[in-house]
């Protein structure tokens, strides 16, 4: 095996070149720092082959490209990139010799990542190539300053997140947006701004749901209605969901589990919210339960609002003395029943005075 690692080395070097960003938008824009990382590695790889080096580009990989073209950022805190994995594979099956990168922290921020990686491409006789540090694991001073430098790295992403935090942070304790606006809201000078149109949609999602309780028939009627994501997609169930729960849209700022009064206009009052969490936090389905028959056994309905309205008025009409309450409205129908008594007034029994509701478990 080792003769055969020998015999290759003479041949030509298979290079697979890497590129990564952070951000989407780092990855999206014209020009790209993954263009200009490409185009340094390519340029590099020339270099080496008008020097008399004998090398073959067998792979370019950039992280965050899909098929259809379009770009993405991935962060360097981990190794759980789809680009990186590919690499690996081709690394493990012994297609690569050398793995060229513009720097370090291209392809891990994190030392103990890193070191595990230097084990690895060594066990596989891949040497790793930086065109702006010189990595050399073949020493033990060589290993310390490699350490050294991804440690470095690793204080610079620490530090940047710390940062991103703390100016989020305070946007929030201001009001301001810490990012993007929700359906409803657009970004004007700084602060969110109804949008007229997204506020009437808003509102519409808002009664509806309280209308039916149901998110999916929310989600029918918005589509019915020609309501759609920002990006032209038909709103989902999470996405009215999320819609229904978000405090933005009665003037708050949430961040971190802490919610802070926005300088924004609110486009929902504080009473609808309150009622639509109400509504978002009870069972679909809520406990009819009867009081004593005459023979003392109950009579148990798993039923729904409309159903006890439906019930209410059935009984009315019978004549028995009965009343129902409910915490509001809903068109909706019978889940289960369990009869410890007929329904009917038999011989020896008697009309059931009360029925008591009570939330669903």
């Amino acid at each position: 095996m080792i003769r055969e690692a020998k015999a290759e080395a003479n041949g030509p070097q298979r290079v697979a070149i890497y590129c990564r960003v952070s951000t989407d938008k780092q990855a999206s824009k014209e020009d790209s720092s993954l263009d200009t990382q490409r185009d340094r590695l390519l340029r590099y790889i020339d270099d080496k082959k008008r020097a008399g080096q004998n090398w073959t580009i067998a792979y370019e990989i950039v992280e965050g490209e899909e098929k259809d073209g379009t770009r993405k950022g991935r962060s360097g805190k981990d190794l759980d990139r789809p680009g990186f994995s590919r690499l690996m594979e081709k690394v493990r099956a012994r297609l690569v010799d050398i793995v060229v990168f513009t720097k370090i922290d291209r392809i891990s921020r994190n030392v103990v990542d890193f070191l595990t990686l230097v084990e690895e491409f060594e066990r596989y006789d891949v040497k790793l190539v930086s065109l702006k540090e010189e990595i050399n694991t073949a020493s033990a001073s060589g290993r310390v300053m490699t350490t050294i430098m991804i440690a470095l790295a690793q204080f610079e992403r620490e530090q940047i997140s710390e940062r991103t935090r703390e100016k989020m942070a305070w946007r929030a304790g201001k009001g301001l947006p810490i990012g993007p606006p929700p359906l409803g809201y657009e970004m004007h000078e700084g602060r969110y701004r109804p949008v007229p149109k997204e506020v009437e949609w808003v509102r519409f999602l808002d009664a509806a749901y309280l209308d039916t309780r149901s998110l999916g028939k929310v989600a029918r009627m918005a589509f019915q209605k020609g309501i759609r994501s920002r990006n032209g997609r038909t709103l989902s169930k999470d996405a009215i969901s999320r819609i229904l729960h978000n405090p933005t849209y009665v003037g708050l700022i949430s961040y971190n589990g802490e919610t802070f009064k926005g300088a924004h206009e609110p486009i929902r009052d504080q009473a609808t919210y309150r009622r639509i969490l109400e509504a978002l936090e009870r069972p679909h389905g809520i406990i009819l339960v009867t009081g004593p028959t005459g023979s003392g056994k109950t009579t148990t309905l798993y039923a729904t609002l409309g159903t006890i309205n439906r019930l209410e008025r059935e009984r009315e009409e019978q004549g028995e003395a009965v009343r129902l309450s409910a915490p509001g409205p809903g068109p909706l129908r019978v889940l289960r029943r369990e009869d410890g008594a007929p329904n009917e007034h038999g011989p020896g029994r008697q009309p059931v005075p009360l029925l008591h509701l009570q939330p669903g478990r």
